[in-house]
C-alpha cells in the first residue's frame, strides 16, 4: 500500500486561503511518517521512503544529516517545516 498524501487537510486549507496551523501540519505529517515506518524502528530507510513518501527522496540524501541512510524523526522534522513554509506561513 502506497501512501499519498499531500498535507492532509492542511494542504486543502492552504490552497483555499486559509490560515494553518503548524501543530495541524505536524500532525500530519507524523502520522505520514507512522505509516511510512514500516519495520516500526523510528527511522525511515530508503526503501520506506520509496514505497510511501516518493517525493521524499529527491531530498532525501540532505535531510540525513548524519548520513546514516535514515531519516531519524529529527531529520524528518527538517521536511516538515520546510514544507510548512512552503505553505506561505512560519514555523512557530
Amino acid at each position: 500500500m502506497s501512501v499519498y498524501l499531500l498535507l492532509g487537510s492542511s494542504g486543502l486549507a492552504a490552497a483555499q486561503g486559509r490560515p494553518v496551523s503548524y501543530s495541524k501540519v505536524n500532525a500530519e505529517y507524523q502520522m505520514l511518517f507512522r505509516l511510512a515506518d514500516a519495520n516500526q524502528d523510528g527511522r525511515l530507510s530508503l526503501s520506506e521512503a520509496r514505497a510511501r513518501i516518493p517525493r521524499l527522496l529527491k531530498e532525501f540524501s540532505d535531510l540525513d544529516a548524519d548520513g546514516d541512510g535514515t531519516l531519524s524523526r529529527s531529520e524528518y522534522a527538517t521536511y516538515v517545516h520546510s514544507r510548512y513554509r512552503l505553505l506561505g506561513t512560519k514555523a512557530t
